[in-house]
């Protein structure tokens, strides 16, 4: 309690605790007592410097506290975001609206707008939005009935269709997707067709280059044939000539002896 007593007590206390140290330093070594020096003239740059860039960015602490989230933000601090007059407004946690559904057509829930029949009267509207719902069914039905071999003319008018059902805020994301994973699979068959025709093409040249070769080996053959008759006719002649060669030796012998 005494220490209360006296209010310079403990800053006196402390001055003479440095005045001590500082003395028993010197007494110990000059050397401490430089290094401190420096230490300490660094340790103030460094906080200059800290200084100066705080003052000089950009970013407040309301503006960092600003971009936290609800969840983000600590215990006790609600996010702000900064308007034009510096105004400072807490940002609504609350989640986005829901759009309401109100009609379910073929297991699609749907939230038209019909904002293009809003200057119509109460009883053309609703038979007009009466029209469009049989048109969003029927639009499904003709997807379903769909066939390769009209595809394209058909998935053409249903583009249409289906942009104008879109317009008036039905939920053709479905039908799109349908549509679209249809025209895939006809690309795909495109393709094969092409590469079946390529191929069919192709045997189709070796057919005719086929025929050509049998043709000209028929042609070769019939040569090979004549040729053959040829050298059989040849070959029947000199067995003829050949079996006539024993007479040349009889008259041969027989002029031989005879006197001169």
């Amino acid at each position: 309690m005494a220490s209360f007593s006296n209010p310079f007590s403990f800053e006196s206390n402390t001055a003479n605790f440095a005045s001590s140290t500082s003395g028993s330093f010197v007494f110990g070594s000059s050397a401490v007592n430089s290094s401190s020096a420096l230490g300490f003239r660094k340790k103030e740059r460094i906080d200059k410097r800290r200084n100066k860039c705080r003052t000089s960015s950009p970013l407040h602490t309301s503006d960092a506290i600003g971009t936290l989230s609800a969840e983000q933000a600590p215990s006790g601090i609600v996010s702000f975001k900064a308007k034009s007059d510096g105004e400072k407004k807490p940002l609504s946690n609350s989640p986005l609206p829901l759009t309401m559904v109100t009609r379910i057509l073929n297991g699609i829930p749907q939230s038209p707008h019909f904002y293009q029949l809003r200057n119509y009267s109460e009883l053309t509207r609703n038979n007009l939005i009466s029209a469009w719902d049989r048109i969003f069914e029927e639009t499904v039905i003709e997807i379903h009935s769909l066939q390769a071999m009209d595809f394209w003319i058909r998935a053409k008018r249903l583009w249409k269709t289906i942009e104008e059902l879109q317009n008036l805020g039905y939920n053709v994301i479905a039908l799109r997707r349908r549509l679209v994973d249809l025209g895939d699979i006809m690309t795909e068959l495109k393709l094969f067709q092409f590469q079946i025709k390529g191929l069919k093409t192709k045997a189709e040249n070796h057919r005719m280059e086929n025929n050509r070769l049998l043709s000209l080996i028929e042609n070769l053959q019939a040569l090979a044939k004549k040729e053959e008759d040829c050298m059989d006719s040849k070959l029947i002649e000199a067995t003829k000539l050949e079996n006539e060669l024993p007479k040349f030796d009889a008259a041969f012998a027989k002029l031989a002896i005879k006197p001169i």
